[in-house]
């Protein structure tokens, strides 16, 4: 996905951060806690962070639980779409939702 500008991946320590934002654009941010971002951990343990500005932008449908478990199951799918080979379903589900 980061080489299709949809997230800019980071590396700090054992942890992966895929940061993404509706407002800012994630290539030109420095640290993926500036904007929102899918955390996986040394036990691929994944977790989603919202940032304000991007919760603002879906607040009306879903509460903040529910957008943080929504992005968690999209990447999800998006990580198996991956291992399977299947990375043009990742870009076509994106092309789908705008």
């Amino acid at each position: 996905m980061e080489g299709k500008f949809v997230v800019k991946a980071f590396k700090k320590k054992d942890v992966y951060y895929l940061g993404f934002s509706m407002g800012a654009s994630p290539l030109v941010v420095d640290d993926p806690l500036e904007i929102s971002h899918v955390r996986i951990g040394p036990e691929n343990n994944l977790s989603v962070s919202i940032s304000s500005f991007d919760y603002q932008q879906y607040k009306e449908n879903l509460n903040f639980d529910q957008l943080c478990q929504s992005m968690s199951e999209v990447f999800m799918r998006f990580i198996e779409y991956y291992k399977e080979g299947k990375e043009s379903r990742i870009i076509s589900e994106l092309k789908s939702k705008k």
